[in-house]
C-alpha cells in the first residue's frame, strides 16, 4: 500500500476515533510570475489568468485550462470552452 495513503487513513481514523476535527489539506494558489513563459499549447499564445473561475484563459480560441491545487493542466485533452 502507498505510505501516503497509509498515513492519511491512519490519521483519518484516529481524528475519527478521537472526536477530532479532520483538518483538510492547504490549498496552493497559482503563481502568476510564471505566465511569461507558459503558452496554450493549441494556439501557441499567450495564456491569462482568471482568478475567479481559477483557471487559465486562451483569449484567442476562447478555451481554458482549469488548474487543481495551483497547477495548471495545459494539454490539449484538458483544454475546455
Amino acid at each position: 500500500m502507498n505510505q501516503y495513503l497509509l498515513n492519511h487513513i491512519t490519521k483519518r481514523t484516529f481524528c475519527i476515533i478521537q472526536k477530532q476535527p479532520i483538518v483538510k489539506p492547504k490549498t496552493i494558489e497559482f503563481d502568476e510570475s510564471i505566465l511569461k513563459f507558459i503558452r496554450c499549447p493549441i494556439s501557441k499564445q499567450n495564456l491569462q489568468y482568471d482568478k475567479e473561475k481559477k483557471a487559465l484563459i486562451s483569449d484567442k480560441l476562447g478555451i481554458r485550462y482549469d488548474l487543481k491545487n495551483g497547477i495548471a493542466e495545459i494539454t490539449p485533452f484538458n483544454a475546455s470552452i
